[in-house]
């Protein structure tokens, strides 16, 4: 099962890598360089996605004093899935959303951005350079946040806790319902979006479901079993992240219009996720 499933995902990561290439040299008019945070999520997945391939052929460290080591690692598989998972609600909710329009979609992108800043303010300033950018960042932010209040479209964005960033305050970007409310609008749909989720949210935060796996007598079985569960999961989200990318650059869509039997499999993660069968 494992090795299906690591196959797929490098027929995923090679597409993903076409996608990039077909578009590498491109630059967006001044007008669209927000977008380029677009490409950004879909090297960051690409990233994550060869990382869970390292995974997969199993850790073997060379550590003093410890001889015959050798697992899988599938609760780092899974954080770096879930990281995926996320990076696609984010690219669909700031640069694919259709049933919005550009203003809208701009405006989400700085009120992503200003979180993000507003955020980092809280860190400790342990060094001049460290107290230096935090300084910039924070006149970037404060910038940002006057553009989003003045904007004539905030009142038909929701905001998590905008309240907080009224009060120039570090605040969350995401909508009122949060990862679910940008996950129904999706192709996922709320089952796949919420069984998907709990499962992989009870590895990183470090559920009971932790230890129940590690006090379980075949190990080798549940590592293999969870990991590949997890890269399942990873090959329904990269298709959604390789047609999305496509539909904002015309070279990487050439790419895609011109593989046919890449077209079929996305149209087929699509009818996974968004529930067939259900």
């Amino acid at each position: 099962m494992i090795d299906s499933s690591r196959d797929e995902l490098k027929q995923w990561v090679v597409a993903i890598h076409h996608c990039l290439e077909a578009n590498k040299g491109y630059v967006l008019p001044k007008k669209d360089s927000w977008m380029a945070d677009s490409e950004s999520m879909l090297q960051k997945s690409a990233m994550h996605s060869l990382s869970v391939l390292d995974l997969l052929e199993s850790t073997k460290p060379t550590v003093e004093g410890i001889a015959n080591v050798g697992f899988i690692d599938h609760y780092s598989i899974q954080t770096l899935v879930r990281a995926v998972l996320e990076s696609y609600l984010v690219f669909y909710y700031v640069f694919l959303d259709e049933k919005v329009g550009i203003r809208i979609k701009k405006l989400r992108h700085k009120i992503w951005h200003a979180s993000s800043l507003s955020q980092r303010q809280r860190q400790s300033r342990f060094s001049d350079g460290v107290t230096g950018l935090l300084k910039r960042e924070k006149s970037k932010y404060l910038r940002l946040r006057r553009q989003i209040l003045h904007s004539r479209s905030i009142g038909v964005v929701s905001i998590m806790q905008k309240p907080q960033l009224e009060r120039k305050k570090a605040f969350d970007w995401k909508p009122q319902d949060g990862w679910r409310g940008i996950a129904v609008n999706t192709y996922l749909s709320e089952t796949y979006w919420v069984d998907v989720y709990n499962m992989l949210s009870a590895t990183v935060h470090s559920g009971a479901v932790v230890s129940n796996n590690m006090t379980h007598p075949d190990q080798r079985r549940v590592q293999e079993e969870s990991a590949s569960t997890a890269v399942s999961i990873l090959n329904m989200i990269i298709p959604l992240f390789i047609e999305g990318y496509s539909k904002i650059f015309d070279r990487s869509n050439q790419y895609l219009q011109s593989d046919h039997d890449l077209k079929f499999k996305i149209e087929i993660a699509k009818g996974v996720v968004s529930g067939w069968g259900v």
